[in-house]
């Protein structure tokens, strides 16, 4: 039914004492009769046997003390094993290995059997083998893991495509009413079909049996829509997550029903959905508690991003690529009307309406709270811009800055490496991870590049990724 990995080093019993050295005998042959002479022992060799002799008597000893000697036939044998142990032991013990040796442990004797299959060593459950998770043949196997192993236990699980079913989803409804954080991996799912047995799942049906759900992730299923959205957040009020990215019959209609029923989700992922405006506009944003957003790639208009920014009470992150309605008018409205005290994340990746003063200005004023800032893709984001606003990144720790090489074009100048390096290793001394990448045509080398290399280096301690390209 299940298959198991490589088992994992055990606890072994103790070793028998070492055979004491025997007098030597006379042989029965003579002399000659003997192929092989046994060589003499050394002084060393023999010192050593002395140590080992002690030791074990010394162990011989600690055995004694907890009565675990018999002497019935005059010999004293040891009969300390991992048996011994508790079970509450034993089940600590296997709490540490994977679910595939827990798996070929079960396999020893029948009291190892019973502490694999407690249900408390299968409370985070993965069945993608290619992720070092448990392959399950069938379904059939699966309905019995859930109704015989898992249990009120399991509190996360990862399912793959071909065990993905209706039946599964009910059962695991039934028998594991503590399961918050289910993962649907639908990756291999347009090598296995078109998903046209998932499209007749009765989400409505699976609503009420799931309460408990807290991250929801639908990425890139083509036939989810707004019906769907709908579904889960009339019963899921626990949801924290929701990511619909790339789901493209999206288009927001559910966003007011779930932002009124859901007031726990937090994160709300949406990006190259087909959003629009008029229904993002319509949902209650300022009475929800979403601290992170994306809505990369979504045409949404300047005014549409303006009433959604400027009604949102804390936002924490914001990933707003590719979208030609971020202009300069949407940052002076969200720093006017807006609440950006919490604002660590910002990511505005190919927004290219954006202008430098319009950039400088903002992240003047709020750029000593940004943690991680993305302006790789805009070409009016130059070096003389990055020069001026670094003295306000000094919290910094993600940076991606450049343009693809065929947007080279746009550049109104040159990118001098060595004032750009300069500037960064004098006040980015908390940046881990920096990205800088322009077409070699835009970029301008001197003697000193290597230094200023050098110079990141010794004055960046905390930097752990570094990419030039």
């Amino acid at each position: 039914m299940l298959s198991g990995g490589d088992t994992a080093g055990t606890l072994s019993p103790r070793p028998e004492p070492p055979a004491l050295p025997r007098p030597s005998q006379p042989s029965r042959h003579g002399p000659s009769d003997s192929p092989v002479s046994a060589p003499e022992r050394s002084p060393a060799v023999l010192g050593r046997g002395m140590v080992a002799m002690e030791s074990w008597g010394l162990v011989v000893q600690g055995a004694q003390e907890f009565g675990d000697f018999d002497s019935a036939d005059g010999k004293k044998k040891v009969k300390t094993t991992i048996d011994k142990l508790p079970d509450k032991v034993l089940l600590n013990i296997f709490s540490y290995l994977p679910h595939r040796e827990i798996i070929s442990n079960a396999r020893v004797c029948k009291k190892w059997r019973q502490i694999a299959y407690d249900t408390r060593l299968w409370s985070c459950v993965s069945l993608r083998p290619e992720w070092q998770g448990l392959h399950v043949n069938n379904i059939e196997a699966l309905m019995f893991l859930i109704s015989n192993r898992f249990g009120s236990s399991l509190r996360y699980l990862e399912v793959p495509m071909d065990l993905i079913t209706h039946v599964v989803l009910h059962e695991l409804t039934s028998k594991c009413p503590n399961l918050t954080n289910l993962l649907l991996d639908f990756s291999t799912a347009m090598q296995l079909h078109d998903f046209n047995d998932m499209q007749v799942i009765n989400i409505p049906k699976l609503k009420s049996a799931t309460p408990n759900l807290k991250v929801v992730n639908l990425y890139g299923i083509n036939f989810v829509d707004d019906s769907h959205i709908e579904a889960f957040s009339s019963n899921c009020i626990q949801l924290e997550c929701l990511a619909v990215n790339f789901c493209a019959k999206v288009t927001g209609t559910s966003l007011k029903i779930l932002l009124s029923r859901c007031k726990k989700l937090k994160c709300l992922l949406m990006q190259q959905c087909s959003l629009q405006n008029e229904n993002v506009m319509a949902a209650e944003w300022e009475k929800s508690a979403v601290s992170e957003l994306d809505v990369t790639a979504t045409d949404l208009s300047a005014d549409c991003l303006i009433d959604l920014l400027t009604r949102i009470p804390a936002l924490r992150w914001l990933s707003a690529g590719q979208l030609d309605g971020f202009t300069d008018a949407v940052l002076k409205a969200w720093t006017e009307r807006g609440n950006l005290k919490a604002l660590i994340g910002l990511d505005l990746e190919l927004c290219d309406n954006l202008t430098e003063e319009g950039l400088y200005k903002f992240l003047a004023r709020y750029g000593q709270g940004l943690r991680g800032l993305v302006l790789s893709g805009i070409p009016q984001c130059t070096d003389s811009l990055c020069s001026n606003v670094m003295p306000a990144l000094k919290n910094i720790r993600i940076l991606k800055l450049g343009l693809a090489e065929n947007l080279a074009y746009r550049m109104a100048g040159k990118i001098h490496v060595d004032g750009l390096l300069e500037n960064l290793s004098r006040y980015g001394a908390k940046i881990e991870r920096l990205e800088l990448s322009w077409d070699p045509e835009t970029l301008r080398y001197s003697d000193k590049s290597q230094k200023c290399i050098d110079t990141l280096r010794v004055r960046c301690l905390n930097l752990k990724c570094l990419v030039l390209w």
